[in-house]
């Protein structure tokens, strides 16, 4: 079983313009072996979540091209990813957040 543990400071976007006000994420139900993203953004439109190999891989992608404003979860992380450190990174509201992610067996 999989099981995904979530070591970030606190998130923190950062948007085009330079200030701070954006997208946040964190895990739901941390350690899981079916984890979701709980992804929080300020207003409605085109999104792009991606988790990235500590060499700087993209080895997931969401399927998901736009998010509503608010809270939304976002599963499928394959289970099949080996254990390491990962980067995941949501962009959307012209902002950019990430947190890293360790997956463990």
């Amino acid at each position: 079983m999989n099981s995904l543990r979530i070591y970030f400071t606190p998130p923190a976007g950062i948007a085009e313009d330079g200030g701070s006000a954006g997208p946040s994420m964190t895990l739901q139900a941390c350690p899981s072996a079916d984890p979701a993203f709980v992804l929080d953004v300020p207003g409605a439109g085109p999104a792009a979540l991606g988790l990235y190999s500590s060499d700087g891989r993209l080895v997931w992608e969401w399927g998901g091209t736009s998010l509503q404003a608010g809270e939304t979860a976002v599963s499928g992380v394959p289970g099949s990813l080996p254990p390491g450190v990962y980067t995941a990174v949501l962009e959307a509201c012209g902002s950019t957040t990430s947190v890293r992610v360790a997956i463990l067996r």
